[in-house]
């Protein structure tokens, strides 16, 4: 995926995440007594581990 398209869809989580809480908080009910803030980040150890095997191949 392009770097351009993972930052994008980060921004629109980003955006989201008051709504994403919501959304958690209704779905685990009585079982949580507050809902934590939510923080989202992109991830890029698959795409580290992928460069690293490729550079080993070599």
């Amino acid at each position: 995926m392009a770097t351009k398209d993972r930052q994008a869809i980060f921004n629109l989580v980003q955006e989201e995440k008051a709504a994403i809480r919501k959304r958690l908080g209704n779905l685990v009910g009585k079982q949580l007594r507050v809902v934590p803030d939510l923080v989202f980040f992109i991830d890029d150890s698959l795409d580290y581990a992928m460069k690293i095997e490729e550079l080993l191949k070599k």
